[in-house]
């Protein structure tokens, strides 16, 4: 039972690792020219479900609706290394 555990925890690190680079990637993405490949729809189909629950809030939020960055990712990212 414990090996069962431990292989679900390290698959489950390992993922959270895959999505907390795949945000990275997005961010660097979202400086070059709009792209539209195989890759970069893939990167934002793994990354939507966490970033626009966020996203949505900051939009709803007063004090962060108005900023010129978006401190989405950096959330994001926060929130998976929390979970892990």
């Amino acid at each position: 039972m414990t090996l069962i555990l431990s292989y679900c925890s390290l698959a489950l690190y390992i993922f959270i690792q895959i999505l907390s680079w795949a945000i990275i990637i997005r961010c660097l993405l979202s400086w070059l020219p709009s792209w539209d490949n195989f890759l970069s729809r893939s990167i934002y189909k793994l990354t939507d479900p966490v970033m626009m629950p966020i996203q949505s809030l900051m939009r709803k939020s007063s004090m962060l609706a108005n900023l010129p960055v978006d401190f989405s990712p950096i959330i994001a990212i926060v929130l998976l290394d929390l979970v892990s």
